[in-house]
């Protein structure tokens, strides 16, 4: 229902249900200097909403959303949902007893892994954070749970992957069952270390890296990489898959309500469209705000991609860094900072 503003579109909800996290990653998007939770009863509440919206899918997150004290009671009632719900956990607190309960909900995880054991570890700030994920990733394939992982790639851990990717599918082998793996770069938000960030160029070379390394990989899972920024034409005949339409559905389908209730586009975008303790979903859904903010984030007119021939496979990629500069500039022009493409410069070589 591309450019539907009603609250009938909204397909997928991420609720952050606290800010509290027992690791301290290098890359963390969270930017809450103070611990903040939402309360059980207003957590009831958008369930509910979600469930009048005829909602597909709810992402649990956080911080770590096992430290909410109530997670129990919250997993019990999502579960029981007519909609698809996942748990975004870092699961290093899963092997604890007292957290038994979570794999007996009927729900899907998605969870996060960026690199090799020793980069792992060192990219979490715990020298135990890679063993205490796969082993309860195993406790999850028993029980036959979904499983995403998410990988985040930075300076860090760029030139582990591909033996990140190796090392899973020798353990997927052994009974780990694994529905995809997603690749996205850093972000600039929250507390991410700065140092952490790679260049457009250095991007485009992971991605170079990446299909190069995994041509003897025949994984029984996804991997899924993006943005590619047109490059998704050189993985045909390796295991590399792109978001081959990276295309941005903030406000059209989803949206993203944080610890301290505030409506945001995304995780990535810290711009508050209301807040929940006050309004509605469905108000700030419809709001002259949030229209608006779609309407400029989303344009073409304001994405810097003029005469990119690969325009239509990325749609300007992912604009979060730069969103602030078209709300103080609506006649700012702006696409990914990862891009590597200059569209003109290949226009203009195309046509000699």
């Amino acid at each position: 229902m591309k450019g539907k503003q009603s609250l009938d579109s909204l397909d997928v909800l991420y609720i952050e249900l606290t800010t509290k996290c027992n690791l301290n990653c290098i890359h963390c998007g969270n930017e809450e200097k103070n611990a903040q939770e939402l309360d059980l009863d207003l957590v009831e509440k958008l369930l509910h909403e979600f469930k009048e919206a005829d909602g597909k899918k709810l992402v649990l997150t956080g911080g770590e959303p096992l430290m909410h004290p109530n997670i129990e009671r919250i997993l019990q009632m999502s579960s029981q949902q007519p909609y698809n719900t996942k748990l975004s956990t870092n699961a290093t607190l899963l092997n604890q007893p007292r957290f038994g309960f979570v794999l007996d909900q009927d729900i899907g995880f998605r969870v996060s892994l960026d690199g090799t054991e020793e980069v792992h570890n060192e990219i979490r700030r715990d020298k135990n954070a890679y063993v205490n994920l796969i082993e309860a990733m195993k406790q999850m394939s028993k029980r036959r749970r979904q499983i995403v992982i998410r990988t985040t790639v930075m300076k860090k851990n760029k030139d582990s992957i591909v033996n990140m990717l190796f090392e899973l599918d020798c353990i997927s082998q052994q009974g780990l069952s694994i529905y995809s793996i997603n690749i996205w770069p850093i972000r600039d938000i929250g507390c991410a270390q700065q140092e952490q960030i790679l260049s457009a160029q250095e991007y485009k070379g992971f991605l170079e890296t990446l299909n190069k390394g995994t041509r003897g990989l025949n994984p029984n899972f996804r991997i899924i990489v993006g943005p590619t920024f047109g490059m998704e034409r050189e993985f045909k005949g390796g295991p590399i898959q792109s978001n081959q339409i990276y295309r941005c559905d903030l406000l059209n389908t989803s949206v993203h309500i944080s610890a301290s209730g505030e409506i945001y586009p995304c995780s990535f975008v810290h711009y508050s469209l209301g807040n929940v303790r006050k309004t509605s979903i469905r108000q700030i859904f419809r709001s002259k705000k949030a229209k608006e903010f779609r309407r400029l984030f989303l344009s073409e007119d304001n994405h810097d991609c003029a005469g990119c021939e690969d325009y239509d496979s990325c749609r300007a990629g992912c604009i979060a860094e730069r969103y602030k500069e078209l709300l103080v500039n609506p006649g700012q022009r702006v696409k990914d900072v990862y891009c590597f493409r200059e569209p003109n410069l290949e226009l203009k070589c195309t046509r000699t």
